[in-house]
């Protein structure tokens, strides 16, 4: 199972271009070999992995899949994990034009969690935020968010999620 993981890894890192597609086939197959072997912990981190493809392909079914993963790590309190799941929320909110909802998320996230992993190398934070940034003055919910506890901002990305405007 952590084969696929990082097979899915070398898709995305170190390439010239990253090969979404390719890296996803990698990360479902993670996610059904730990279902099928009953290994919740890497079945929440494949899942990881499912969601952050599925946000760099753009697909209309990133929120759903960051709310799969976010909620899988959350039950198993992987916080370094569910840190980088948000980057991929902030990112698709932000792709969908809820520039306000991704600025709360990361406004906590800007306070207190140093981008990571695949996502920083895919620099999904940084575009998040040229795209607020260029969306609006979000400086109020950026500000917000950063006084929001962790609990707080997992528990509003995953009503981002699931519903059109939580803000």
């Amino acid at each position: 199972t952590y084969t696929c993981l990082l097979e899915g890894h070398a898709f995305l890192v170190g390439q010239s271009a990253p090969d979404y597609e390719a890296a996803t086939t990698y990360y479902q197959r993670a996610v059904d070999q730990a279902r099928a072997a009953s290994d919740v912990q890497t079945e929440a981190i494949a899942l990881r992995g499912v969601a952050l493809t599925a946000t760099g392909l753009g697909r209309d079914d990133a929120l759903d899949r960051c709310q799969e993963a976010l909620f899988a790590l959350y039950e198993c309190r992987l916080w370094q994990k569910i840190w980088q799941v948000l980057d991929s929320v902030v990112l698709a909110l932000a792709r969908t034009g809820r520039a306000e909802e991704a600025a709360l998320i990361l406004g906590h996230l800007g306070a207190h969690i140093p981008s990571c992993g695949v996502e920083d190398d895919l620099g999904f934070r940084a575009t998040a935020s040229e795209m607020i940034h260029a969306a609006g003055d979000f400086s109020a919910a950026l500000a917000r968010g950063a006084q929001l506890s962790a609990e707080e901002t997992v528990a509003l990305a995953l009503a981002s999620c699931r519903s059109p405007s939580v803000t």
